[in-house]
Protein backbone atom coordinates (compact mmCIF):
# COMPACT_ATOMS: atom_id res chain seq x y z
CA UNK A 1 0.00 0.00 0.00
CA UNK A 2 1.46 3.33 -1.06
CA UNK A 3 1.00 6.11 0.93
CA UNK A 4 1.18 9.74 0.25
CA UNK A 5 2.94 12.47 2.92
CA UNK A 6 2.33 16.21 1.55
CA UNK A 7 4.57 18.96 3.78
CA UNK A 8 2.47 21.92 3.17
CA UNK A 9 4.40 25.12 3.72
CA UNK A 10 2.40 28.42 3.15
CA UNK A 11 4.59 31.40 1.99
CA UNK A 12 2.92 34.50 3.70
CA UNK A 13 4.80 36.52 1.48
CA UNK A 14 2.43 38.94 -0.84
CA UNK A 15 3.06 40.57 -3.42
CA UNK A 16 0.30 42.47 -5.11
CA UNK A 17 -2.61 40.94 -2.97
CA UNK A 18 -1.39 37.73 -4.24
CA UNK A 19 0.10 34.48 -2.24
CA UNK A 20 1.78 31.38 -3.11
CA UNK A 21 1.20 27.96 -1.65
CA UNK A 22 3.67 25.21 -1.51
CA UNK A 23 3.66 21.87 -1.01
CA UNK A 24 6.53 18.96 -0.90
CA UNK A 25 5.17 16.05 -1.57
CA UNK A 26 6.67 12.72 -0.40
CA UNK A 27 5.88 8.89 -0.14
CA UNK A 28 5.09 7.71 3.81
CA UNK A 29 6.86 4.93 3.08
CA UNK A 30 10.15 5.19 0.82
CA UNK A 31 10.10 9.35 1.89
CA UNK A 32 11.05 9.59 -1.94
CA UNK A 33 10.27 12.81 -3.40
CA UNK A 34 7.02 12.39 -5.92
CA UNK A 35 6.73 14.05 -9.40
CA UNK A 36 3.97 14.47 -10.59
CA UNK A 37 1.35 14.46 -7.79
CA UNK A 38 -1.34 17.08 -9.56
CA UNK A 39 -2.74 19.64 -6.46
CA UNK A 40 -6.03 21.86 -7.48
CA UNK A 41 -7.57 24.83 -5.69
CA UNK A 42 -11.55 23.59 -4.75
CA UNK A 43 -13.88 25.25 -7.09
CA UNK A 44 -10.78 26.73 -9.67
CA UNK A 45 -9.12 25.53 -11.90
CA UNK A 46 -5.87 27.11 -10.32
CA UNK A 47 -3.09 24.11 -9.71
CA UNK A 48 0.08 22.74 -10.49
CA UNK A 49 1.95 19.43 -10.24
CA UNK A 50 4.95 18.61 -8.42
CA UNK A 51 8.12 18.70 -9.89
CA UNK A 52 11.18 16.13 -9.76
CA UNK A 53 12.07 17.12 -5.71
CA UNK A 54 8.14 16.85 -5.11
CA UNK A 55 7.42 20.91 -4.88
CA UNK A 56 4.33 22.13 -5.76
CA UNK A 57 3.96 25.37 -6.38
CA UNK A 58 0.45 27.18 -6.68
CA UNK A 59 0.26 30.91 -7.60
CA UNK A 60 -2.02 33.81 -7.49
CA UNK A 61 -4.54 32.46 -4.72
CA UNK A 62 -6.66 34.73 -2.66
CA UNK A 63 -6.42 35.23 1.86
CA UNK A 64 -8.68 32.34 3.45
CA UNK A 65 -9.78 28.92 4.10
CA UNK A 66 -9.55 26.82 1.15
CA UNK A 67 -9.53 23.37 0.20
CA UNK A 68 -6.72 21.49 -2.29
CA UNK A 69 -7.56 18.59 -4.17
CA UNK A 70 -4.74 15.90 -4.48
CA UNK A 71 -4.09 13.28 -6.62
CA UNK A 72 -1.31 10.85 -8.22
CA UNK A 73 -2.20 7.76 -10.15
CA UNK A 74 -1.27 4.64 -7.51
CA UNK A 75 -2.78 6.33 -4.44
CA UNK A 76 -5.91 7.93 -3.39
CA UNK A 77 -7.20 11.37 -3.66
CA UNK A 78 -6.66 13.58 -0.41
CA UNK A 79 -8.23 16.73 0.20
CA UNK A 80 -6.96 19.07 2.74
CA UNK A 81 -8.01 22.51 4.02
CA UNK A 82 -5.48 25.06 4.16
CA UNK A 83 -5.53 28.90 5.41
CA UNK A 84 -3.99 31.18 2.69
CA UNK A 85 -2.14 34.45 4.76
CA UNK A 86 -0.63 32.86 7.33
CA UNK A 87 2.86 31.10 7.80
CA UNK A 88 1.94 27.48 8.83
CA UNK A 89 3.72 23.56 8.42
CA UNK A 90 1.17 20.69 7.52
CA UNK A 91 1.68 17.15 7.13
CA UNK A 92 -0.88 14.86 5.75
CA UNK A 93 -0.99 11.28 4.40
CA UNK A 94 -2.63 9.56 0.70
CA UNK A 95 -3.69 6.27 1.23
CA UNK A 96 -3.04 3.74 -2.16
Amino acid sequence: MHRLVVFFLLCSTVVSAQIRLQFVVRDSVTKEALPGVTAVVEGTENGASSDGQGLVTIKNVGEGRMRIHFSLLGYRKKTMEVMAGSATEIQTVLLS
